[in-house]
């Protein structure tokens, strides 16, 4: 199994630069965790623990499987 952790860099500057606030850091978000469900297997789960910290869990994946998985999604976003 491998646990991917992210976190989304200068998250609080994008939502102080934006008039929405919030409301911009919450479509964000929306957009990233489109992204990152497009890319992932059926079967990983992804979750968000904090204010723009997530967490993938990929069963069934070796460690050169997970840091492929990491690095495709870094890629897409």
């Amino acid at each position: 199994m491998s646990l991917l952790l992210l976190d989304i860099d200068n998250f609080k500057s994008y939502q102080d630069r934006h008039k929405e606030g919030h409301i911009a850091g919450d479509r964000l978000l929306k957009h990233i965790a489109s992204l990152l469900l497009n890319r992932l297997r059926d079967y990983d789960t992804i979750y968000r623990y904090g204010g723009e910290e997530i967490a993938i869990i990929c069963p069934d994946s070796t460690l050169q499987e997970g840091i492929t998985i990491a690095e495709r999604l870094r890629e897409s976003i």
